[in-house]
């Protein structure tokens, strides 16, 4: 926290920003130091190695400046997709192509009908930037599309041949969501 002015609106006022690691207390912020491109966001305490990780990212990025994962643009209402940087290409993801989501640490992996794709992001932006109406979180490390979800097996949710946990204090929020509405 700085006096005047916070990391991210720092960011924001800069033309060119650096290659930046935040390094905070806060986890608030993160959503959005992510959306302005940030390399990594530590939140303190962390360890050596996980400060290794975010200096690689970091001097990665410098190396190649295409590496750097792409702002996720706000939703927009006539837009059926977003994009995303999957081994360096900018693949476009359809809303109705998606099955579900899972949250890998600072990775997510999107799985749709026809393929899979892990890229850097946050579970966190992509739930704000997925449709309500369409998609659920149902659970820490989940997000589903309401209309692929095919059964529920106790606090299983079955999407095609995959089985996607509901944590206890979302199922009957989820249930109510998927089946009822």
């Amino acid at each position: 926290q700085m006096p005047t002015l916070s990391g991210n609106n720092l960011l924001r006022t800069l033309p060119r920003p650096p290659v930046t690691i935040f390094t905070t207390a806060y986890a608030d912020f993160a959503v959005e130091a992510f959306n302005l491109n940030v390399a990594d966001y530590l939140l303190k305490p962390f360890s050596f190695e996980r400060f290794l990780q975010a200096v690689n990212k970091a001097k990665e990025r410098l190396r190649d400046p295409a590496a750097a994962p792409l702002p996720l643009a706000a939703a927009e209402e006539n837009r059926d997709f977003f994009s995303v940087k999957v081994d360096g290409k900018v693949v476009k993801v359809r809303y109705e192509d998606i099955l579900f989501i899972e949250g890998l640490k600072e990775y997510v992996r999107i799985v749709c009908r026809d393929a899979r794709y892990v890229t850097l992001e946050s579970l966190k932006n992509l739930e704000e930037l997925l449709p309500q109406s369409n998609f659920v979180r149902v659970h820490k490390s989940y997000i589903v599309a309401k209309d692929k979800v095919q059964a529920l097996d106790g606090n299983l949710l079955e999407i095609q041949k995959h089985k996607i946990p509901i944590s206890r204090t979302k199922r009957d929020e989820v249930v109510q969501e998927v089946f009822y509405k």
